[in-house]
């Protein structure tokens, strides 16, 4: 059972500043390969103030004892779904996004529990559960968004129905589109407005499809996604806001692909 360092910071950043002492801590900080046992940590609103074998009791701090429990850095998540992870695919996709916000709030403070302080979340666009998580409305992990995963046609995000050809450039975007779950991007022109859309929305890091997906509708498992041309005027984009792109890639070519020649 984990006593998490990143859990009571996130439990107070919302609150006055309070302090908490908690003793008989068995401390794993990451960097030593063995657990120090006996320790006391000192608490001061969301920051650790201090850890030592002993330390005086402030006379307003809160004692918790650990009894002997373990003590750690939270944990960071670094591809994690959480409009997703906690309803099926087909409720994710066929579901009113105030539904999907509900339910990903409560999938939110799960991962908190489970030791989870941070996510990067891989697509889903989270960006308004982010902003609930960090105005303390809802209990939850540090949300890093990307928002919609921008895709190709026929790719790893395109969730249209199977009628929606031939394409009407007029037509109204499909609703997972409207929601920002997805962004459908053709070409160099296309994708380098996209990148551009997503990162207006608040996104801290990019994700195009590279590759066929298990989960997705048209392409198999084996394809190869978007050229290197539109790969790299991504990437050009991010790096002009200092972010970087991810990429959903199974196969060595879709991976190759990605990296890019040489």
């Amino acid at each position: 059972m984990l006593f998490l360092y990143g859990l009571l910071g996130r439990a107070q950043e919302t609150a006055e500043k309070n302090t908490i002492l908690i003793i008989n801590a068995t401390v794993f900080d990451g960097q030593n390969e063995k657990m120090q046992e006996g320790m006391s940590i000192l608490v001061e609103g969301n920051k650790i103030a201090k850890i030592a074998k002993t330390i005086n009791i402030p006379q307003t701090a809160q004692v918790v004892n650990a009894q002997g429990k373990v003590l750690m850095p939270g944990l960071i998540d670094a591809h994690a779904h959480p409009m997703f992870a906690g309803i099926s695919q087909q409720a994710g996709l066929t579901s009113q996004d105030g539904y999907l916000n509900l339910v990903a709030a409560k999938t939110a403070e799960k991962f908190l529990m489970q030791g989870f302080t941070s996510l990067r979340e891989a697509s889903g666009n989270s960006i308004s559960l982010k902003c609930a998580i960090d105005q303390g409305l809802y209990l939850g992990p540090r949300i890093y968004p990307t928002g919609p995963m921008i895709s190709q046609t026929s790719g790893h995000a395109d969730y249209r129905p199977s009628t929606s050809i031939p394409y009407d450039p007029n037509a109204t975007l499909s609703y997972i589109e409207r929601s920002g779950h997805a962004l459908i991007a053709d070409g160099v022109p296309e994708i380098i407005k996209g990148v551009r859309s997503v990162l207006r929305m608040g996104a801290t890091q990019v994700k195009l499809g590279a590759g066929g997906g298990v989960a997705s509708i048209y392409d198999p498992l084996d394809v190869t996604q978007y050229t290197f041309e539109e790969l790299k005027a991504a990437v050009d984009v991010a790096e002009t806001w200092n972010t970087y792109v991810m990429v959903h890639a199974y196969t060595p070519k879709a991976i190759q692909t990605s990296l890019g020649p040489g």
